[in-house]
């Protein structure tokens, strides 16, 4: 990317603290999202009929499908994409009003649906990744949303999508947008979210509304998470144990989403007034979309014909020998495409549900890491470097020799991975050995791909 035009990505462009919203067009976007839920309810017989005299609450899924059923019924769409079994949808999240850079996307996440699999995929975008914006050059991804809205309120979805759409080579013809204020009202109204968090952690600079820092704290299990929580789970990035990173955040983003949508299509909130109304009043001021309400219906149809085993999650990060690569542009933090073209951004975007592809995708290295000097803490503190970029850690502990002075990766693999070796050793300037020492052991029941023994010189290189 050398012949890229030179931008300034640190030049503070205006973007508007508040856009007016267009409060018709989103209260019908909001009641059509609704509606539609609770058309498919009703025709799945869970709803019953209305009867001529019968008076019902204006938000009652009862009152909903009385006015557009008939209609609604025999108009179903067909959604742009599944004539090539394939429906792309653009999800982001933003601030919203009252937070800084409010339009800036913290969340980008590519939603794809193959309805003749059942099978869906969400492909996490990073907002320091570099893309060229339509009308605007090469900046950062997360600015596509904010400067179109500085320009024109109302088309920032619009020029998001099709910034993801030029980066990927994936048609993308439909975006949701929802601000922070929406989420925490949205998972409110709906009783909370259940969020298995894989693995306790804390964050000590997450930030207050006064522009300060507070500690956070999330303990490992299954549990019930409010809107403010399950907001804090989903925007921390600074967090310890291998989740202080926007790539740790994105996947717990995903999770967050899953769970979102079980709960929304869940029985108990498509026959509950109640919620359906406090649903619509949060997402007519809080969300903008492009999909109509014949398309919601059809959309909620595939949703709720998801196989959840079958979804496929990948997060684009810069892990060794990943799609992405950190760079300074212009005097700023931004990722590009590994191959310097973005064809393998293409590449993965075109054959995520692609099941052949996915059976042959190569898993993340395995790695055991082993403490080979007197250093306290020092195989603890290194796995979770390597875990940050990626990597898989099935075991860490003390190795059986303690005078190690230079860290060695031992190739378990038998040759099967030189390049991923190659890229082991260089990353922790470490030796590279194709058989381990007799003495030495494998302690996890999980075989690894490769077992790292640490050494002195690699205290100050994790550091």
């Amino acid at each position: 990317m050398d012949d890229l035009p030179k931008v300034n990505l640190l030049d503070p462009r205006e973007v508007p603290p508040e856009v007016r919203t267009r409060r018709r067009k989103r209260r019908w976007a909001a009641l059509s999202v609704i509606s539609g839920l609770a058309l498919w309810q009703g025709i799945s017989g869970g709803l019953g009929s209305v009867a001529p005299n019968e008076t019902v609450d204006a938000f009652s899924p009862l009152a909903l499908i009385s006015r557009v059923g008939q209609i609604m019924v025999k108009a179903e769409k067909s959604l742009v994409g599944e004539g090539d079994d394939r429906v792309n949808i653009l999800l982001l999240g933003m601030g919203g009003p009252g937070h800084n850079g409010p339009y800036l996307t913290d969340t980008i996440i590519l939603s794809s649906i193959k309805p003749s699999t059942n099978r869906a995929a969400l492909l996490s975008i990073p907002r320091d990744l570099l893309v060229d914006i339509p009308g605007y050059g090469w900046r950062k991804i997360n600015n596509a949303n904010a400067f179109a809205e500085a320009d024109k309120p109302g088309s920032g979805g619009d020029a998001a999508r099709r910034a993801v759409e030029g980066a990927f080579g994936v048609p993308v013809p439909y975006f949701v947008r929802v601000d922070f204020a929406g989420f925490r009202k949205l998972i409110d109204d709906l009783g909370g979210v259940s969020i298995n968090v894989e693995r306790s952690f804390s964050d000590s600079y997450f930030p207050t509304n006064d522009d300060l820092t507070q500690t956070v704290r999330f303990d490992a299990g299954l549990q019930t998470m409010d809107g403010q929580r399950a907001l804090i789970y989903a925007r921390s990035r600074h967090g310890s144990n291998g989740e202080g990173s926007d790539f740790a955040r994105a996947r717990r983003q995903q999770k967050v989403l899953l769970a979102l949508r079980d709960k929304m299509l869940s029985a108990g909130t498509l026959t509950n007034p109640r919620k359906i109304k406090s649903i619509i009043d949060a997402l007519s001021k809080h969300v903008a979309t492009n999909i109509d309400f014949r398309e919601i219906i059809r959309l909620v149809d595939l949703a709720r014909e998801l196989d959840s085993d079958k979804i496929v999650h990948r997060v684009l990060d810069d892990a060794p020998g990943g799609p992405l690569v950190a760079a300074n542009y212009d005097g700023a933090f931004v990722l590009q495409p590994s191959d310097g073209t973005g064809e393998i951004l293409k590449s993965i975007a075109r054959s995520i549900l692609d099941t052949r592809a996915i059976a042959g995708q190569e898993e993340t290295p395995r790695l055991e890491i082993q403490n080979g000097t007197s250093i306290e803490g020092l195989a603890y503190r290194t796995s979770l470097t390597l875990r940050e970029r990626g990597y898989q850690i099935v075991a860490y502990g003390n190795a059986a020799r303690r005078d190690y002075q230079r860290s060695v990766v031992y190739d378990l693999t038998s040759g099967a991975k030189k390049k991923e070796l190659k890229i082991l050793a260089d990353l922790l300037d470490a030796e590279a050995a194709a058989t381990i020492p007799d003495w030495l052991s494998v302690s996890n029941s999980v075989r690894p791909d490769f077992l790292i023994i640490l050494g002195k010189s690699q205290d100050s290189s994790s550091e």
